[in-house]
Order: structure tokens, then C-alpha cells, then sequence
């Protein structure tokens, strides 16, 4: 804590480290892109919403804030491959 003067002290203002960078659309890709390989590779039931996290290195918090429940998750999942599917035929 610093102080300003002696009757009021000021907090340091919380920095984000380095490398990381505030980009919304790219952590909301790289979680679903994750969750892709999780699904897969246990399905709904068996996939696990902390190594999503752990791939993704972000918080399970994170991603119900993204996605509000695996479930959900799970169904944009099956949507993004779906569209890609869509995009392959035509």
C-alpha cells in the first residue's frame, strides 16, 4: 500500500500480466474449440468443465459466464459442428 499523504492510503491498481490479452471473442473460441476435443473424447457426461479450463487456461467461472451451464455449452458445441457440416455441402 502506498501512502499519499497521512491521512489516506491508496491501493496499487491492479494490472493484467502481461501476455494476457482482453479479447472476449478469442477466450469465447478458444472455449468452445476446447470443449470440442472434451466432448469428443468423453461425451456430456463424462467431459469435465475443469479441464476446459485447464486447456483453456481461464476459470470454470469464466466459462458459465460464456455459457451459463455445460449443457449449454455442449449445445453450441453440436451447433458449431453442425454449421460446419452445413458449410462442407454447399
Amino acid at each position: 500500500m502506498k501512502k499519499i499523504d497521512s491521512a489516506v492510503a491508496v491501493e496499487p491498481a491492479a494490472t493484467v500480466p502481461k501476455g494476457r490479452k482482453n479479447n472476449p471473442e478469442k477466450t469465447r473460441e478458444d472455449i468452445l474449440k476446447a470443449a470440442v476435443a472434451e466432448f469428443v473424447a468423453h461425451g456430456l457426461t463424462g467431459a469435465r468443465v475443469d479441464a476446459i479450463a485447464e486447456r483453456t487456461k481461464t476459470s470454470k467461472r469464466m466459462i458459465y459466464y460464456y455459457f451459463g451451464s455445460k449443457e449449454q455449452l455442449y449445445v453450441e458445441v453440436l451447433e458449431k459442428l453442425y454449421g460446419a457440416i452445413r458449410n462442407t455441402e454447399s
